[in-house]
Parts: C-alpha cells; structure tokens; sequence
C-alpha cells in the first residue's frame, strides 16, 4: 500500500463503494481525537460517485493510501469517527502506540474481516 502524490479532489455529496472483500489494517489518527490513534481496517479499494465543484458528475476508483483516506473522510460525512470503526485494544495515545508492533504493519485480509461485530 505505498503512497503516491495525488491531485486534489473537491468530491461534492460522494457515494462510496467498495469494491472486492480485501481489507488492509493500518494505524489511524485524527484531528478530531488529537494524539491519539489506532488500527482501523479499510477496504483495499473503492469506487467513488459523486460531482465536482461544478456540478458535473464523476465517478472514479481509489486503491491503497487514496482508498483510506476517502473512506475516512466519508465517514465525518456520516457521523462516524475511526473510534467506531478501529480494532478493539489498539487505541493508544502516541506514547503507547509501541504496545502494539504485531500491528505497526500493514495487514491485508482477503474475505475474512479482522471486525469484532
């Protein structure tokens, strides 16, 4: 899931959906819940509906890095912060974030969600 330089994107009332059943976990903080964080998994990839900031529709499909941060964002659209998505004993504040290095990687799933429903 490496990270790459992607151009803005103004994203008016976006409709997100996933695509595939592969999820990665990877660590998530916030402004909301400043220095805290934890592991939250994502989707690997997703397809996005929504109109530019000129009213023109566009529809497009982000994997890895972009994926998450969309995902993350959609979610302040709906009222939910990473705390409602994370993975249950991962949320730390920054000086205990080394009591989880099983998790400090990335860990992709492929079908099987890691949530605890």
């Amino acid at each position: 899931m490496g990270m790459q330089i992607e151009p803005l994107h103004i994203i008016i009332n976006p409709k997100v959906t996933v695509l595939g059943k592969k999820e990665v976990v990877h660590r998530e903080s916030c402004l909301s819940i400043p220095g805290y964080s934890a592991h939250v998994p994502r989707a690997l990839a997703i397809e996005v509906s929504a109109f530019n900031q000129e009213g023109v529709p566009l529809n497009f499909q982000a994997t890895g890095w972009t994926a998450r941060i969309i995902q993350h964002e959609f979610d302040h659209l709906q009222g939910i912060l990473y705390i409602d998505r994370m993975l249950p004993n991962t949320f730390a504040d920054e000086k205990e974030r080394w009591k989880h290095p099983l998790l400090e990687e990335d860990i992709d799933y492929d079908g099987e969600s890691p949530r605890k429903t």
